[in-house]
């Protein structure tokens, strides 16, 4: 027997609109374009995740009346949070080939992320709350040991929270419209740390888009 692991959805709203409140208050002191930039990225998504949430039956029902099914239905959602939060930092790049080259980005950047998000999801079962705050700690240590754009240090850890809202709440939005079929009903036992280990896992998806940062930066000259 299948059936969806409760999702609390509350809790997601309290901790993005806690995020999206302490950074307002930080833009409000630093007036930096990325900040705003950044604050808009979780805005968007927030708004994105909402609806994802409110009109997931009729969502849903629309992908499977083309066909879009299974892994495919999540990858694609999930390319759609993705291209929401990049959209606002694609902004800020003022060469005319940055969309176009970040576009393909984007792509090879996340879709394997969320290719292996939904083998976790559908094999491993994991919940609505392990998929945010561990997808969301994915977005820690992209952000911090692989882009460097966390800086390192022991306080760094306090950046997390918007970590999981960016990463955390774009890898929600497929959970939410995922196949029905994808929903598992049990799994063997798996402890919490085996869990946690498991979730690591999607970092390997990174690696292409590694190659594709290095090929961007060598051949078009944007960073």
């Amino acid at each position: 027997m299948r059936r969806r692991s409760k999702i609390p959805m509350r809790l997601f709203a309290a901790w993005l609109t806690a995020t999206l409140v302490l950074q307002l208050l930080g833009y409000a002191n630093t007036r930096a374009s990325r900040d705003l930039f950044t604050i808009l990225a979780e805005a968007g998504v927030a708004a994105l995740l909402l609806v994802a949430w409110r009109f997931r039956a009729p969502i849903s029902s629309a992908m499977r009346r083309v066909r879009i099914v299974g892994p495919a239905r999540f990858v694609i959602a999930g390319l759609v949070a993705a291209y929401v939060s990049e959209a606002f930092f694609y902004l800020s790049i003022a060469s005319p080939i940055a969309w176009p080259v970040f576009m393909l980005r984007t792509l090879v950047w996340y879709a394997g992320w969320y290719a292996a998000w939904w083998w976790l999801c559908r094999y491993r079962g994991f919940s609505g709350a392990q998929v945010f705050f561990m997808g969301g700690f994915n977005g820690f240590i992209v952000e911090g040991l692989i882009l460097h754009t966390v800086p390192l240090s022991p306080l760094s850890i306090f950046l997390y929270p918007l970590a999981a809202s960016l990463y955390g709440a774009t890898l929600l939005v497929p959970y939410v419209l995922r196949d029905e079929g994808d929903a598992v009903a049990s799994t063997r036992p798996v402890s919490g740390v085996a869990r946690f280990g498991l979730s690591l896992l999607p970092l390997l998806a990174f690696v292409p888009g590694l190659v594709w940062l290095a090929l961007v930066q060598i051949v078009f000259g944007i960073k």
